[in-house]
């Protein structure tokens, strides 16, 4: 498997990674991405591909954050024929030791489902995807317990939980960069205002303690009173 820093796609491997990208989002968290071949590589997002024999199986974007040498991981998807194989663990590795060689990184910030939210049916892979981002160092930010992403096909926003996996720094960002984080997610990742509703209350709601426990087994989100009381 061969997996590389592409600074602008061209069209079949855009094509390729858009048919990864809609078998693995639902609508409402999926953004824009037909026009990725038409950018820069200084105003676009870092994207890394992994491949097989010419094919992409894997691919993952990430938006540079102004707010230190932190990044976000929009977007990670593998293949449906390559899950379970190793595929999803070996590409953040390459992009932690890239990141992490190329450009100094402290870390990467992770909008993840929480699995004690959302359908039944859905839970039991919310908590596989959350233990695999634990089983690469990942943690639950809980200061952040309050954060909700847009809400991409229409009205609302989507609970999330928001993650710190390291590269160069163990401690997630807090207080006041953790703060300056989620305003340029919400303005250079999602292009809305400062003063946007939503972000305004995130913020209002965030509370003083910083990192989970390690989830050991069955996932649960220890963040005692600084997390949310989710539902069943």
């Amino acid at each position: 498997m061969r997996i590389r820093r592409v600074p602008v796609p061209d069209r079949e491997t855009l094509n390729q990674m858009l048919a990864i990208y809609e078998a693995s989002f639902p609508a409402n968290q999926r953004a824009d991405l037909s026009a990725l071949d038409q950018g820069t590589e200084e105003d676009g997002p870092l994207l890394y591909v992994a491949s097989e024999e010419g094919r992409v199986v894997a691919f993952a974007l990430l938006d540079p954050l102004s707010c230190g040498r932190v990044y976000l991981l929009g977007y990670i998807a593998v293949a449906v024929e390559q899950r379970g194989q190793g595929v999803g663990g070996a590409l953040l590795g390459h992009i932690r030791d890239d990141l992490r060689a190329r450009e100094g990184a402290e870390g990467l910030l992770l909008e993840v489902e929480p699995p004690d939210e959302g359908p039944e049916q859905e839970r039991a892979t919310r908590r596989r995807r959350v233990h695999f981002y634990e089983r690469q160092g990942a943690r639950v930010i809980c200061e952040a317990a309050s954060y909700r992403m847009p809400n991409l096909a229409g009205e609302g926003s989507l609970p999330m939980l928001l993650m710190w996996l390291p590269v160069g720094k163990q401690e997630p960002p807090s207080g006041d960069q953790l703060r300056k984080c989620i305003i340029h997610i919400y303005t250079e990742s999602y292009g809305r205002d400062e003063e946007d509703a939503l972000l305004r209350s995130i913020l209002a709601g965030m509370g003083a303690r910083q990192v989970a426990s390690p989830l050991d087994g069955e996932y649960n989100n220890d963040c005692g009173q600084g997390q949310r009381n989710k539902g069943a």
